[in-house]
């Protein structure tokens, strides 16, 4: 009853908003003379970095930890869930679409309408649509930067329900415009008008470019039950709503680079189109829902350990398989998998004369005593050898995670009776990572994010 008397009166509320709009807001022009921009980059900020909204001073190593372990099993079961509803076809009114924004690492600060207004959106390669919070708030949780109000942009215009992008928008309404409504996993929401709309983009050098006719969510009503500082989500998934399909982009490919996760000063970046980084090795990829590479077997120092041959495959159903996401921390393997990189990993720790301690947090994590900086200097890499010879070295820096000052963890938990692979961003850190979605090719090499051209 309560539920749908929100969405009644925000239909409402929308109906007028649209109607108003549509007179008083001109639509986007865009001129013949215009040069068109070919790299759109942006630097990533880390949530816990001292230029991120997120930053919190008086956070210590144990919250960050506790924090990367717990938001990664959150993570983990929405990935699981999504999995299991493109296999077995769950009615999509049943399936939340994307994982409360508070259980992210990265954040692209961006700018929409004319004039600009900054942005902070999480990064979400799970997720299909960008969507912000717009004035006038029915409802909106706290930001670091003003509320973007499209009734104050030049180049803010409605979609219609007759759009295709709105045909494409699996969780919508139509009366009489386009309307999103966003369902998290905890009870969070987001709903609002779908509009068009430019997008800045802004690069370490100070260069400009723009990208016009964006289709975006512009959130009147956004609850959210995790406390952020984002302003919304930046929808990176294979879906015909993503932005990596836009029509101004000569091409659906992007690239992003994980930095040094301990080094607060440490950026990432984000390119879309033609001109994403896509150097370095490349293995085949498929667009499953998630983008899934496949996995042969995994190596600790020298040692192959021979993981039983389907541990890692996609199944017909379309479970299983493995994922780099870019939302979770931790890395999630299978039992089979996971029992013997632990052991291995344990074996080689006993020659580096480390002791297992229990999980400060009484959880079970595999503990041991010591700091990786100093104790692990010279440790055995962990290698991932993926199809077409493509190998994924791991330090021991993405490996271990320190929790406190005398105590490191292993990043790897176990994954769920689904089978699911997930490779977190603590392994992912000092890579470039190239999706071609033309190609259906991944491409990664160790590289320093701060080299890389924006």
């Amino acid at each position: 009853m309560a539920a749908s008397f929100i969405v009644h009166s925000f239909l409402i509320f929308f109906t007028f908003f649209a109607f108003s709009a549509s007179f008083f807001v001109p639509k986007i022009v865009v001129t013949a003379s215009s040069k068109p921009q070919t790299r759109y980059g942006v630097q990533l900020i880390h949530r816990d970095s001292p230029f991120s909204p997120f930053y919190d001073p008086k956070s210590t190593l144990t919250d960050r930890a506790n924090w990367a372990f717990e938001s990664s099993i959150s993570r983990y079961a929405y990935l699981s869930m999504k999995q299991n509803t493109t296999a077995y076809g769950t009615h999509m009114d049943e399936l939340k679409p994307i994982v409360a924004p508070d259980f992210f690492d990265y954040l692209a600060k961006l700018s929409i309408g004319t004039p600009p207004v900054d942005i902070y959106t999480v990064v979400d390669t799970a997720s299909e649509l960008l969507w912000t919070q717009c004035e006038p708030c029915f409802r909106c949780f706290t930001q670091p930067v003003p509320i973007f109000d499209p009734k104050k942009s030049s180049t803010y215009s409605n979609v219609s329900c007759e759009a295709p992008f709105c045909k494409f928008l699996r969780y919508k309404l139509c009366k009489p415009t386009c309307i999103y409504h966003y369902i998290y996993v905890d009870g969070s929401e987001s709903m609002g008008l779908v509009g068009n709309e430019v997008l800045t983009f802004k690069s370490s050098d100070g260069s400009i470019a723009t990208l016009p006719n964006v289709t975006f969510g512009c959130g009147f009503y956004n609850k959210m039950q995790a406390q952020g500082h984002q302003t919304g989500v930046l929808g990176l998934a294979a879906a015909e709503v993503s932005l990596i399909y836009h029509q101004s982009l000569s091409s659906p490919k992007f690239s992003y680079c994980v930095g040094n996760l301990s080094d607060p000063s440490s950026v990432g970046n984000l390119i879309l189109g033609e001109e994403a980084y896509t150097a370095g090795t490349s293995t085949p990829m498929e667009q499953k829902g998630l983008y899934y590479v496949k996995l042969l077997d995994i190596s600790v120092g020298q040692q192959r350990l021979n993981i039983p041959v389907g541990t890692f495959e996609l199944s017909p159903e379309g479970m299983g398989g493995v994922y780099l996401d870019s939302g979770s921390k931790m890395t999630f393997l299978p039992m089979k998998a996971y029992t013997r990189v632990v052991t291995a990993l344990a074996d080689e720790l006993k020659k580096f004369q480390r002791d297992p301690v229990p999980d400060p947090e009484g959880e079970d994590k595999l503990c041991f005593r010591g700091s990786i900086s100093q104790d692990l200097i010279g440790f055995p890499d962990v290698t991932f050898h993926f199809d077409g010879d493509a190998d994924m070295v791991l330090e021991e820096w993405s490996i271990f995670v320190p929790v406190t000052l005398n105590v490191f963890c292993m990043a790897f938990l176990r994954a769920g009776p689904g089978g699911l692979t997930v490779i977190g961003s603590i392994a992912q850190q000092f890579y470039n990572f190239g999706y071609d979605l033309v190609n259906n090719v991944l491409s990664f090499q160790l590289v320093d994010c701060s080299r890389i051209k924006l």
